[in-house]
C-alpha cells in the first residue's frame, strides 16, 4: 500500500499484483527502493507454486510512485529449488512501498 505518512498506513492503495508464474504464490520487496534517473527501481522476491524461489524488479514512475512503467517478464535470477518442508500460505501482493 502507498502512504504518505511513514508511521501509519490508513490510505491502502495496492500498488503490484503477482503477474507471472514464478511469483504466483508470493511477492515481496527486497529492500529498499532504489532512485535512479529513470524511477524507483525495485528488486522483490517471488514464490512460485510449487514454493521455489526467484528474484525479479519493476520500476515505479519517479514522480508518481503508484505508477509502475517497467516490469521484468521473467526472474532475474534461476528459480531456486523449494524449501523443505513446503509451508501452505495464501497467495500475497506487494501492498506496502514507499519512497
Amino acid at each position: 500500500m502507498f502512504s504518505a505518512n511513514v508511521h501509519f498506513r490508513n490510505d491502502r492503495r495496492l500498488l503490484l499484483k503477482p503477474a507471472f508464474p514464478w511469483e504466483l504464490g508470493h511477492i515481496g520487496n527486497c529492500g529498499s527502493p532504489i532512485e535512479t534517473s529513470a524511477g524507483w527501481l525495485v528488486l522483490t522476491h517471488g514464490v512460485g507454486p510449487t514454493r521455489t524461489y526467484s528474484i525479479g524488479a519493476f520500476l515505479h514512475a519517479r514522480n508518481d510512485p503508484g505508477r509502475v512503467i517497467g516490469r521484468l517478464y521473467e526472474p532475474l535470477t534461476p528459480v531456486v529449488r523449494p524449501i523443505t518442508p513446503p509451508i501452505s500460505r495464501p497467495p500475497h501482493s506487494l501492498r506496502c512501498w514507499r519512497p
